[in-house]
């Protein structure tokens, strides 16, 4: 889609007709490419170098009220579930360390939990909480992943519209 584009009125994912207005959310893109020429791609060099190259789009996603309701839910759940998740590593941390080791068999098991309910919040995210996709970004288009083929048959036909 081109910037500034508005989408049809219809959920993104379902393709059923909606009224009002969407979800403005920001897209943040960069190339993976460069990351090749660094030779430690989780160093802050290439951070930083991401954070300068980046490209960004702003979109409003149109949702029907069920799959608003999937993703607030998917959001609830994620904030709980990780939530939940950093508490338990924190307790049992602390269990393990306040103890010196001595009764702390259990601090394992606790921490463990606390590492699965964590996943467990990213998985809700991943599948609930996020709408679009993006594949690329650049100055004056973007291309995104996530959208339903009943959504997709509302677009305008272009030659240069793939799909």
């Amino acid at each position: 889609m081109l910037k500034g584009a508005l989408l049809p009125c219809a959920c993104v994912k379902c393709g059923v007709a909606v009224a009002g207005p969407g979800i403005r959310k920001t897209y943040y893109w960069a190339p993976t490419s460069f990351f090749r020429f660094i030779p430690f791609p989780g160093s802050l060099i290439a951070v930083i170098i991401a954070l300068v190259i980046r490209k960004k789009m702003t979109v409003e996603i149109p949702l029907c009220p069920a799959h608003r309701r999937r993703r607030a839910v998917g959001i609830i759940l994620t904030g709980l579930f990780g939530g939940g998740g950093l508490s338990a590593i924190g307790l049992g941390l602390t269990w393990a360390i306040s103890t010196n080791g001595a009764d702390a068999d259990n601090a394992p098991v606790v921490i463990g939990t606390g590492i699965g309910l964590l996943l467990i919040g990213v998985l809700c995210f991943v599948f609930a909480g996020r709408l679009l996709s993006p594949k690329q970004i650049d100055a004056d288009q973007a291309t995104f992943t996530g959208a339903g083929a009943r959504f997709l048959q509302l677009l305008p036909t272009s030659p240069n519209l793939k799909l």
